[in-house]
C-alpha cells in the first residue's frame, strides 16, 4: 500500500468501496477524487477494477494521520461539504475489549520509557487461522499486500485501515510469558519471518523473552521464533509505538523497508493505538471466531496532552487575505478533529493528537483553514508598497568574485564528493551514522585529496591543468559542535611552483590582501599578520593551495584607497641579482619596497640562478635625476647585500 518514492511524498492505494465504509456520502468517485485533491491529499489516478474503483493517492510525509483509509475518509468528510456535497465520517465498528469476567493477561512486561511511547495488547484463544474472507483478500490485494492467513491479514488490514501498525505473536511460544523492551547490542543476530539473517548495529529497539532471546524487531519486522502458523491457537495481539527516530535508523541501517517501518518512522499517533486495537478485536472475533481471554493491557507513560494554539482573528485574516466566517471555520476545523473556541477577537484551537507533529503556530492554523476553504477561492491581490530589500550575505558575492577570477586565470571549477573513506579521511574525521558504503562513510576535513585525485585522473591528457573547488569541509572540534567551513582549494599540474604561486599572489593582490610567508616542513603557510589564512604545498603530481573563504573575506579590503596620479614621471631600470644563496625573491622584493622612493617592483626574468627585477623610482614632489636614482639604487643593493649576501650580476 505504501509506495515510498520520494523524501517528502508517498502513495497509498485504496478501493472506493473500502473508503465508503468509513465515509457517508453520495458523491461520485470522480467528485471525491476531484474535490479532495483541491484541498487535501492528491488523488493522482483512478482505475476501474470490476465494479469498484482504485484510488492512487499521494500523501506528503508530514501527514501520517492521512496515510490510511480512515485518514483519507476524515479529509474527505471535511472537504466535500465545502463544494456543496454532503459527507460525514461514519462510526468505526470496534470491539469493546472490556469485560468484568476477563483477567489480567498472563504476561510480564519490562519497558524502557525512553524507547517506547505506548504498548498495548490483548490475548485471544481458540483462534481459527484459516483463509481470510474474499472481501478482505480483495482489499489487501488492491493495496499491494499479499494475503497469508486470517490472523496475519487482520494485522495488515488494521494498519491499512486505521494507520497504526499492529503485530501478532504465538502466545504459547513466548518463553515464560516475559516481554522485555531493550536496546540491541552490536552484533546480535535476528532471523526474519522470511528466514533472512540480520546483524544488528546496536541501539535498535528489540523485544526479548526471559532467556534474553530477541523475538521481535518492533516497528520494523517480526522474527521467526514468534511466527504464527496454522497450528497456532492462542495469540497475543500487540501494538507498540516506538521512538520514530530509532525506527528509521534501524530500518535504513538494515535496509528493511516494510510498510510498518515506513509508517512508524513518521511518528504514528500513540492515541491511535487504542482505536486500532479495538478494531482488531472486532475483526478477530468475526473473522477468526477468536475468544478474548484477557483484559487489554496498556502501558502509556506520557499520555498526550492537547496543545492549544491561540491567535487573533485579525492575524489569521491578515495571513489569508480573507474575512473569516466563524460558523464555516468552526465546522471545517472540527471535522478535522480540532477543538475550536472563539473569544472576542481570539480563536483558540485545540490540536488533536493526530496532528501533534505538525500544528504548532498560528500560521499552521491559518494553513488548515486555507486549504479547506480552498486556495483557489482566495483572491489574488498584488502587493502594495515597496518590495523589501534584503542584503545578500557577503560571502556569496565574494565567492562569485573568487570563482570569476580563477576562471580568468585559466582555472576550471570542479565539484567533488564530500564523503570519503576512512583511509583518506584522516584522524578525527566525522563519520556518518548510516553510511552508504565503506568508501563513503566519512565527511572530508580537507579538499586536497579530492583535488589531487581529480588531477591524477586527468594525468597525461593535457600538458597543463588548473583545477579549483569551493566547497565545505567538516572539522571536528572538541567539546563543540562540528564546524562546516567553506574552503577554496586549487591544484595546478604542469605548472612550476613560481607559476602556481603567481596565481595565489594575483588572487590576493586583487583583494588587496597583504601577506607574508612562513616555511614549515609540510607546506608554505600564508600569513595575514600573525594569522595563518592559507597554505601552499607541492605533491608528486601538482602544486596545491588552500584558503578558508571567510578568512580571505575578513582580510580583503573591499574599498580601495584612492591615490591621485602624480604629475612627475617615474624612472625605471632593471637590475639582475645573483641568487646562488638560498633566498626567497619575495623577501628581496619586500625589502626593496621599503624604500620610500620605490613605486613598483616587477620580476622580469629568471634564468638559472639569476633574477632580473624592474624597479620604478618615483618622488611625488619632483622628477628624480639619474644621479639621485643611482644613490637610491646603491643604497638598496647595499641593504640586500648586508641582509641576504646577494650581489648584482657581474
Amino acid at each position: 500500500m505504501y509506495d515510498f518514492y520520494h523524501s517528502f511524498k508517498m502513495n497509498i492505494q485504496i478501493l472506493d468501496s473500502w473508503l465508503r465504509q468509513h465515509l457517508d456520502t453520495k458523491a461520485s468517485y470522480k467528485d471525491i477524487a476531484k474535490y479532495v485533491s483541491l484541498c487535501g491529499p492528491s488523488f493522482e489516478k483512478t482505475t476501474k477494477i470490476g465494479n469498484d474503483f482504485l484510488y492512487d493517492i499521494e500523501i506528503t510525509t508530514n501527514r501520517v494521520d492521512a496515510m490510511s483509509v480512515r485518514g483519507v475518509a476524515r479529509e474527505a468528510a471535511a472537504i466535500l461539504p465545502r463544494f456543496g456535497i454532503e459527507a460525514s465520517l461514519k462510526p468505526l465498528e470496534t470491539g469493546t475489549g472490556v469485560s468484568t469476567k476477563l483477567k489480567e493477561p498472563d504476561i510480564k512486561i519490562s519497558m524502557d520509557k525512553t524507547l517506547t511511547k505506548r504498548l498495548m495488547g490483548v490475548v485471544f484463544a481458540d483462534i481459527k487461522n484459516w483463509e481470510s474472507p474474499p472481501w478482505m483478500v480483495e482489499r489487501l490485494r488492491a493495496s499491494n499486500v499479499r494475503s497469508l492467513s486470517s490472523v496475519v491479514d487482520i494485522t495488515n488490514y488494521v494498519m491499512l485501515e486505521i494507520g497504526h501498525p499492529t503485530h501478532v505473536f504465538d502466545f504459547d511460544r513466548l518463553t515464560d510469558k516475559v516481554l522485555n523492551v531493550r536496546e540491541s547490542r552490536k552484533g546480535e543476530k535476528i532471523v526474519s519471518l522470511e528466514g533472512k539473517e540480520y546483524s544488528l548495529h546496536g541501539g535498535d529497539v528489540v523485544f526479548t523473552n526471559s532467556k534474553d532471546e530477541i523475538f521481535d524487531l518492533p516497528g520494523v519486522i517480526g522474527t521467526g521464533n514468534s511466527i504464527v502458523n496454522k497450528g497456532t491457537k492462542t495469540v497475543l495481539f500487540f501494538l507498540d509505538n516506538i521512538d520514530p527516530t530509532r525506527i528509521r535508523q534501524t530500518s535504513m541501517g538494515l535496509g528493511i523497508r516494510t510498510n510498518a517501518a515506513i509508517l512508524n518512522e513518521k511518528g504514528v499517533d500513540p492515541e491511535l493505538a487504542e482505536i486500532a486495537l479495538k478494531r482488531g478485536i472486532k475483526l478477530f472475533e468475526t473473522v477468526c471466531k477468536a475468544k478474548q481471554i484477557s483484559k487489554i493491557f496498556d502501558l502509556y507513560p506520557k499520555p498526550y496532552r492537547p496543545r492549544v494554539v491561540k491567535s487573533s482573528v485579525k492575524r489569521i485574516e491578515q495571513l489569508l487575505g480573507i474575512e473569516l466566517n466563524k460558523k464555516q471555520t468552526t465546522s471545517s476545523l472540527v471535522s478535522l478533529g480540532f477543538g475550536v473556541d472563539w473569544s472576542d477577537d481570539t480563536i483558540a484551537v485545540t490540536t488533536p493528537s493526530s496532528r501533534a507533529n505538525d500544528i504548532f503556530t498560528e500560521e499552521d492554523i491559518a494553513e488548515e483553514i486555507a486549504r479547506i476553504y480552498g486556495y483557489h477561492n482566495i483572491p489574488s491581490i498584488l502587493m502594495q508598497g515597496k518590495l523589501p530589500v534584503h542584503k545578500e550575505d557577503e560571502i556569496f558575492a565574494f565567492e562569485r568574485q573568487v570563482r570569476t577570477l580563477l576562471v580568468g586565470f585559466g582555472g576550471s571549477e570542479i565539484l567533488t564528493q564530500a564523503l570519503t573513506s576512512k583511509a583518506q579521511a584522516g584522524k578525527g574525521a566525522l563519520r556518518l551514522v548510516n553510511p552508504l558504503g565503506a568508501d563513503r562513510e566519512y565527511l572530508r576535513s580537507k579538499l586536497q585529496q579530492s583535488l589531487v585525485e581529480a588531477v591524477n585522473d586527468n594525468f597525461g591528457r593535457v600538458d597543463k591543468l588548473f583545477l579549483f573547488e569551493i566547497a565545505n569541509v567538516y572539522v571536528n572540534r572538541k567539546n563543540k559542535l562540528p564546524e562546516e567551513r567553506l574552503t577554496l582549494a586549487g591544484a595546478l599540474s604542469g605548472y612550476s611552483y613560481r607559476e602556481a604561486k603567481g596565481v595565489v599572489d594575483a588572487l590576493l593582490s586583487f583583494f588587496r590582501i597583504e601577506t607574508s610567508l612562513r616555511v614549515t616542513e609540510m607546506a608554505v603557510e600564508i600569513l595575514f599578520g600573525n594569522r595563518v589564512i592559507g597554505r601552499i604545498n607541492k605533491t608528486a603530481s601538482c602544486v596545491y593551495f588552500e584558503f578558508a573563504m571567510r578568512d580571505l573575506l575578513s582580510c580583503a579590503k573591499q574599498i580601495p584607497t584612492y591615490i591621485p596620479i602624480s604629475k612627475y614621471p617615474a624612472q625605471t631600470e632593471d637590475i639582475t641579482l645573483d641568487m646562488s644563496q638560498r633566498v626567497y625573491s619575495a623577501d628581496i622584493i619586500k625589502l626593496i619596497l621599503t624604500n620610500k622612493y620605490v613605486a613598483k617592483v616587477e620580476v622580469r626574468d629568471i634564468f638559472e640562478n639569476y633574477l632580473t627585477l624592474r624597479i620604478s623610482y618615483h618622488d611625488n614632489k619632483k622628477t628624480l635625476t639619474d644621479s639621485e636614482v643611482a644613490k637610491i639604487r646603491n643604497k638598496i643593493l647595499a641593504e640586500i647585500l648586508k641582509k641576504y649576501s646577494v650581489k648584482t650580476k657581474g
